[in-house]
C-alpha cells in the first residue's frame, strides 16, 4: 500500500511469501494457477489472481515497500509540466506489464522490477519471464520512465509520451487475441505488438479516427492482411479522403464494402510466403516457461 494512501485496498497487489507456505497452501495456489492458465486459453484477457512470480534477493517487506512506491505516477511532459493528476497504476497487472517489456527501456523496466531478479508473468495464453540480469532483447522504440528524478507530492514521475503508449496497452492486447496469431515465442509475439501499436497510431493521427474500436478494426485489418488490405481496389480511393477529412467513413464503413469472396482473396495474399521468417530468440531477458 503506498504511503499516506487513504482509499480502500481493492486494487492493491497481494504478496505471497512461497517461503513461508506450508504444503496445503502450495497445493491450493498450485490449483489455482492451473485452472487460471486454463481458463486463459479460453479468455486471454481474463483477469487473473495470480499475476506474477516474482525471485527476491530481499526481506518481503522491503520489496513490498519498493513497489508501493511505484504504483503513484504523476505524468509529466519532458519540460517538467503536469498535465495530468497522480493516478494508481497497477503495472504489475500481466496484462499490462508483458507490453511494459517492450515499450519501456531496461533502466526503466528495472526500475519498476526493481531488486527483482526474475519477474514471471502470463501473457495471452503463455508464460514469460524478464530476467534483470540479462541484457539483451533492448527494445528499439523504447521510452524512459521518468521525466525526471524526484517525486511530486509522493507520486513518481512517468514521461508523458511513454503514458499516452502505456494506455493504449488495452486495445493491443483485444487486437492480438482477434489476430489469433499470439506466437509462443517473445519475439515473434513483440514483432506482432509493435506492428499493432503502429497501425493503431496511424489510424488516430493520419485517418483521425480517435474512437478506440476504429483504431483496433483498422491495426487487426492492417496486421492481418498487409498492402493487400490497404491497396485493395475497393478502398484505395477512400484513404485520400479520409486522411483530408472530406468523408466521414469509419472503420467499419470500409471493411463492410469487401465482400466474403474479397476477404477469401486477402487471407491467401496474406498466406503466401514474402521472405524469411521472424526470429526465433525467446525473451531472454526472460524466457518462456
Amino acid at each position: 500500500m503506498p504511503a499516506n494512501w487513504g482509499q480502500d485496498a481493492m486494487g492493491l497487489p497481494v504478496l505471497i511469501d512461497l517461503a513461508q507456505c506450508d504444503v496445503l497452501q502450495h497445493e491450493k495456489l498450485a490449483l489455482q494457477l492451473e485452472n487460471e492458465d486454463r481458463s486463459c486459453q479460453q479468455a486471454p484477457l481474463m483477469h487473473v489472481g495470480i499475476c506474477t512470480h516474482i525471485e527476491i534477493n530481499m526481506g518481503i517487506d522491503a520489496f513490498a515497500a519498493h513497489l508501493a512506491e511505484r504504483l503513484l505516477v504523476m505524468p509529466v511532459s519532458r519540460d517538467g509540466n503536469r498535465a495530468l493528476k497522480g493516478v494508481l497504476w497497477r503495472y504489475f497487472d500481466p496484462r499490462v506489464f508483458a507490453n511494459l517489456c517492450w515499450m519501456l527501456d531496461p533502466g526503466s523496466l528495472a526500475t519498476l522490477a526493481g531488486p527483482a531478479s526474475r519477474w514471471a508473468f502470463p501473457w495471452l495464453g503463455a508464460w514469460f519471464k524478464f530476467d534483470a540480469a540479462a541484457d539483451d532483447a533492448v527494445a528499439i522504440e523504447s521510452q524512459p520512465l521518468a521525466a525526471q528524478a524526484e517525486r511530486i507530492a509522493g507520486f513518481m514521475p512517468v514521461d508523458m509520451e511513454m503514458w499516452a503508449r502505456a494506455q493504449q496497452v488495452s486495445t493491443i492486447n483485444q487486437v492480438l487475441v482477434r489476430l489469433a496469431m499470439l506466437e509462443p515465442l517473445w519475439d515473434q509475439r513483440v514483432a506482432v505488438a509493435r506492428r499493432v501499436e503502429t497501425a493503431m497510431t496511424e489510424a488516430r493521427h493520419c485517418l483521425h479516427w480517435d474512437h478506440p474500436e476504429d483504431q483496433a478494426q483498422y491495426a487487426e485489418y492492417v496486421v492481418r492482411y498487409g498492402t493487400a488490405f490497404l491497396e485493395h481496389p475497393k478502398l484505395v480511393e477512400y484513404w485520400p479522403q479520409i486522411k483530408s477529412r472530406t468523408t466521414a467513413l469509419r472503420c467499419a464503413d470500409l471493411v463492410s464494402l469487401l465482400s466474403p469472396d474479397d476477404y477469401t482473396a486477402l487471407a491467401q495474399a496474406a498466406a503466401a510466403p514474402v521472405g524469411k521468417s521472424p526470429s526465433n530468440k525467446p525473451f531472454t531477458r526472460g524466457a518462456n516457461r
